[in-house]
């Protein structure tokens, strides 16, 4: 569904999923598109290349970044509140075989805090 959803944004999903708008910035080294223009391909194709060789090498890149918006959709699958708690039930029921079963095994369990009690007067 993901690779659907990214063709189409408008992509039909079933029950229980839902669309989820994801913003992100991302650097990005290139030439404008105006500079490029007025260079010519030969001259941007060599100075894109040069730039991906001086950040392969030495880490560093000559051209300067530009901050660029990317915004994807991603399919989430939504829970009703019956399926919450029966996932948290699951997971309360394997948290207490692990329990149980490391402490058949003999190793050490994680201690449980005490209440402090107080001498009364």
């Amino acid at each position: 569904m993901q690779a659907q959803l990214a063709i189409d944004p408008n992509y039909p999903l079933p029950d229980n999923f839902t669309k989820v708008k994801e913003v992100r910035t991302v650097q990005v080294y290139d030439i404008p598109e105006r500079t490029a223009k007025m260079i010519g391909e030969a001259r941007t194709v060599s100075l894109s290349v040069i730039d991906d060789l001086c950040n392969e090498l030495f880490g560093v890149h000559i051209l300067e970044s530009r901050v660029v918006r990317e915004e994807k959709f991603r399919v989430k699958l939504m829970f009703t509140r019956q399926q919450q708690k029966a996932d948290v039930d699951v997971v309360e029921i394997m948290r207490r075989f692990d329990d149980e079963k490391s402490q058949a095994s003999g190793k050490a369990t994680k201690l449980k805090p005490m209440k402090a009690s107080l001498p009364s007067t």
